[in-house]
Parts: structure tokens; sequence; C-alpha cells
């Protein structure tokens, strides 16, 4: 892994929360990269408006069907764990997941 500042590093030592910081380029990043998991299936609060905290998402047992086949899934398992531990991030909720069909793209 390169030493240069990368978008992982943002998350990793970026603590301030969104009202202290407003959302910057970088959050969107961070969000868009993390919209490529594949959430489980039987999260049924994935799928309605309230949603999970994105701390729900570390479940060990999940992680290669989420990330398994993403271009980086240690890279991708290594910003879901930074984002489920940052303040910054810490009670963002995902929510209005629409779970593709087996085998879709």
């Amino acid at each position: 892994m390169s030493d240069s500042p990368n978008f992982l590093t943002y998350v990793q030592t970026a603590f301030d929360p969104f009202e202290e910081r407003s959302f910057c380029a970088v959050d969107s990043l961070v969000f868009a990269w993390l919209s490529y998991l594949r959430l489980p299936g039987d999260m049924a609060e994935l799928t309605n408006w309230q949603g999970l905290d994105v701390r729900e998402l570390l479940r060990a047992e999940c992680y290669r069907d989420m990330i398994g086949d993403l271009w980086d899934p240690e890279g991708s398992r290594a910003l879901l764990e930074a984002v489920a531990a940052s303040p910054r991030y810490r009670g963002v909720h995902v929510c209005g997941y629409d779970v593709p069909i087996s085998g879709g793209v």
C-alpha cells in the first residue's frame, strides 16, 4: 500500500462529525465506494427507510459475499471497518437498499 494519503487514510484520521466539518468530496467518494458492497439479503432493516447503523454491517461471516468479487476486496474491507470505527461516520444509517436478484448486476 502507498505511503501517500488516500481516502482510507482520511476515514482513519478525520474524526470530526459532519456538524463540525461539512460533507465534502472525499466523504462522497467514501460512500460511493461503499455503495458497491453486496449487502446481506437477510437484513430486512436495510430495505426500509429507518435502516441500520453502518456498524451493523460488520458481520465477518458475510464478508466474502459482500466484498469477495469487488475490485479490491481487502481495501473494501479496510474501508468498511474504518467507517464503522470512525466517529465521523458512526451512526450513519444504511437504508432503502434494493437487494439485487441473484446473479444480476
